[in-house]
Formats: C-alpha cells, structure tokens, sequence
C-alpha cells in the first residue's frame, strides 16, 4: 500500500513528506541525546521543547500517510466492487 502512495499524482508531496520525516527524527534523536548530557536548567528547556516539537511533528507526517494509505486502500475496494456489480448486471 505504501507503494502505491508513491505511484500517484502527488508523488512530489510524498517524497517531500518522508525527507521532513527523516529530518524531524535526525533533529529530535539529536536533541535527545543533547538533552540527555545537558547540565543547565536552560539548554534542558531548550533542548526538551525541541524534541517535543519534532515528536509532534513526526507524528503529524506519519498520520498524514496513513491517511493516504487508507484513501488508496478505499479507492481498491471501490473499484473492486464496482467490477463485481457490473459483471452481476452483465449476467442476468
């Protein structure tokens, strides 16, 4: 199904959205390992509201996605029923 998602005419959009993805979780494993080492009460705000933001967006791309998944899962079984129907009608 993931496949499929990079077949359609928005192509462009899902290769944009898995570079943000891989960069959102290259920023948040980074600011969780400086979170991890920080000793000051400012780079640890700093520091742990990056990583909250990158959670949050890395989420928001993954919901995404499967949002695309799942139309293109619907639109198969749309068709697929579709075909059904009309070869009942052809048979009568």
């Amino acid at each position: 199904m993931m496949v499929q998602t990079f077949r359609s005419k928005l192509r462009w959009m899902v290769v944009f959205l898995w570079v943000e993805a891989i960069a959102v979780c290259v920023v948040g494993i980074w600011s969780g390992l400086r979170l991890y080492h920080a000793q000051e009460l400012k780079p640890l705000i700093v520091y742990s509201t990056v990583l909250t933001i990158s959670a949050i967006f890395f989420v928001l791309v993954k919901v995404v996605g499967w949002q695309w998944m799942n139309k293109y899962a619907v639109m198969r079984e749309t068709k697929r029923l579709e075909l059904q129907i009309a070869g009942l009608t052809r048979s009568r």
